[in-house]
């Protein structure tokens, strides 16, 4: 995998994990409670060309959804990949891998996890 960024939204407990997973350093690898402190991070933020952000669909003040959608329509972030995960499988999963989201089932297997994250950001 190349060097990347991760910002992980949702719970740090979970972030925790990824970042394991994924055998990222801690320096590269953020942590946001929910979307709106995910925006806040993204407005301050020098390293946009190598981000991947990963996260929960269901949070409070600003839920995966409206994260998305937020992004995907700032221009300024709008081709940073989203995966999106979720414990329930939504019929609109396959739009959203269109429109640069990607969506992965809880619970996952790291296995599955680790591999679709390698192939988003290739």
């Amino acid at each position: 995998m190349r060097p990347i960024s991760v910002l992980n939204v949702g719970s740090k407990d979970i972030t925790n994990i990824n970042r394991r997973v994924l055998e990222i350093p801690e320096e590269r690898f953020q942590f946001a409670s929910d979307g709106r402190m995910a925006l806040d991070i993204l407005a301050n933020s020098e390293r946009l060309p190598d981000l991947i952000i990963i996260s929960n669909f269901e949070m409070p003040v600003i839920n995966g959804r409206a994260l998305y959608q937020r992004i995907k329509t700032d221009e300024r972030y709008s081709e940073i990949p989203i995966l999106i995960t979720h414990d329930v499988e939504d019929d609109y999963k396959e739009v959203l891998k269109h429109n640069g989201v990607y969506y992965l089932t809880k619970p996952y297997e790291t296995s599955k996890f680790k591999k679709l994250v390698n192939d988003i950001v290739r």
